[in-house]
C-alpha cells in the first residue's frame, strides 16, 4: 500500500488510465471533475484512510452542491472509477467504495421521432415495414430488439405473468395488432425474425 493523497492518486489516474481509455472530451470532463469536486473535499486525505463514510459524506455534499442526479452520478463513477483503479495498481487493498453508492436514476423516455422521420422510415420495403411499425406503435427502444425477451400484448384488467413483459402503446397501435398478442421477439445480427402471433 503506497502512502500519498487522493490528489496525488487522482493525477496519476488522469495520466494513465483516464489518458488511454477514454477520448480527449471525457479526459477534460474527468480532469474538470478532479478539480472542482474531488481534491476540495477528499484531495487532503490519505489514499489508505479513505473509508466507505467518506465517499457517502462525498455524495451528500454533490447532492447539495449539484443541481441534477445525473451530474452526481457522473462525479460518483469517476471516483469509483479512479479508487478501483488504484487497488488494481497496488496502491490500495481494497476499494472503499460502498455498494449503491450512486444515486438511483429516472430512465428517461425516448425521444420522439418527427413527422418527417416516421415518414422516412415507413418507407422501407416489407417485411421490415413491419417491424418498424411494430417499433412506432410500442416505442420499444432498440436494446430490447437485440435480446430475446417474450412480449405479450394485454388488455386491461388480465393478469400479466411473472416472465412477461406488457407493453401499452402511447399512440394508436398498428392495424396488424388489433385482437392479438405478440409472441417471442427475436433479435439477429442480420435481422429480425417474428416468432408468432396469435389470437386471443
Amino acid at each position: 500500500m503506497v502512502q500519498m493523497t487522493v490528489k496525488a492518486a487522482a493525477k496519476g489516474w488522469l495520466k494513465s488510465y483516464i489518458a488511454t481509455n477514454r477520448a480527449p472530451k471525457s479526459c477534460v470532463n474527468a480532469g474538470q471533475r478532479v478539480r472542482d469536486y474531488l481534491e476540495p473535499f477528499l484531495g487532503y486525505k490519505l489514499l489508505s484512510k479513505v473509508s466507505k463514510e467518506d465517499l457517502r459524506a462525498y455524495r451528500l455534499w454533490l447532492e447539495k452542491k449539484c443541481r441534477k442526479p445525473q451530474t452526481v452520478a457522473h462525479i460518483l463513477s469517476d471516483a469509483r472509477c479512479l479508487f478501483r483503479w488504484c487497488e488494481d495498481s497496488g496502491w490500495l487493498d481494497r476499494s472503499p467504495v460502498p455498494r449503491r453508492l450512486l444515486p438511483k436514476l429516472q430512465e428517461r423516455p425516448p425521444d420522439r421521432l418527427t413527422d418527417a422521420e416516421i415518414e422516412a422510415v415507413l418507407g422501407v420495403p416489407e417485411p421490415y415495414a413491419f417491424m418498424v411499425r411494430f417499433g412506432l406503435g410500442t416505442g420499444l427502444r432498440w436494446g430490447r430488439w437485440c435480446e430475446r425477451r417474450v412480449v405479450t400484448w394485454r388488455r386491461p384488467g388480465r393478469k400479466t405473468g411473472k416472465r412477461q413483459a406488457c407493453l401499452w402503446c402511447t399512440s394508436p397501435r398498428p392495424a396488424e395488432f388489433d385482437g392479438y398478442r405478440c409472441g417471442r421477439v427475436c433479435g439477429r445480427s442480420s435481422g429480425f425474425t417474428w416468432g408468432s402471433l396469435c389470437r386471443w
